[in-house]
């Protein structure tokens, strides 16, 4: 019920940055999109699995189920392929987070955060693999979304990924 509520919470916050009320049309649709309460405790479950009890193959069982149950939860995806970096999967990984990418409305303002962090994600495995050319490309995609968004603190540590790839390459 708390997820529920935060993510009506958010809805209504998003709305009221653009200062348009909800139709009775955008409530409807954005009512049908809540996730299942299902889906909503495997992911929970997944959660703690991955950060509290450091069960990583528990965790990815929990967030496979949550996306054969609801497939547009890109929180799932994004915890799916966090906890495949755990688990040093660097493939699944990717090929998670860019599941995300084209299953999901990424591009809907109230999923842009999380589309910031999955281009994160993205960036910081292709650095880890010192292809810093690929990981320019996607950390600059995350800084966009970011600066529209207003999220100074997760910009500035991008921001610090960037400096260090420029290092690298001495590109400074």
């Amino acid at each position: 019920k708390n997820l529920f509520k935060l993510q009506e919470n958010l809805i209504n916050k998003v709305f009221e940055l653009f200062e348009q009320p909800v139709s009775e049309e955008q409530d409807y649709k954005i009512t049908t999109n809540i996730i299942s309460q299902e889906a909503s405790e495997l992911y929970s479950k997944g959660i703690m699995y991955l950060y509290e009890k450091n069960m990583i193959d528990e965790a990815i069982n929990c967030f496979k189920k949550t996306i054969n149950i609801e497939s547009k939860y890109v929180d799932a995806y994004l915890e799916l392929g966090r906890a495949y970096i755990r688990n040093n999967s660097d493939i699944l990984a990717f090929k998670t987070f860019f599941s995300a990418l084209n299953n999901c409305d990424t591009y809907n303002i109230i999923y842009q955060k999380n589309t910031a962090t999955i281009y994160n994600e993205i960036a910081n495995l292709y650095k880890n693999h010192k292809d810093y050319d690929s990981a320019l490309i996607y950390y600059n995609k995350s800084c966009n979304i970011l600066i529209d968004y207003g999220d100074e603190f997760q910009l500035s540590l991008i921001n610090c990924n960037l400096a260090n790839i420029y290092q690298k390459l001495f590109l400074y």
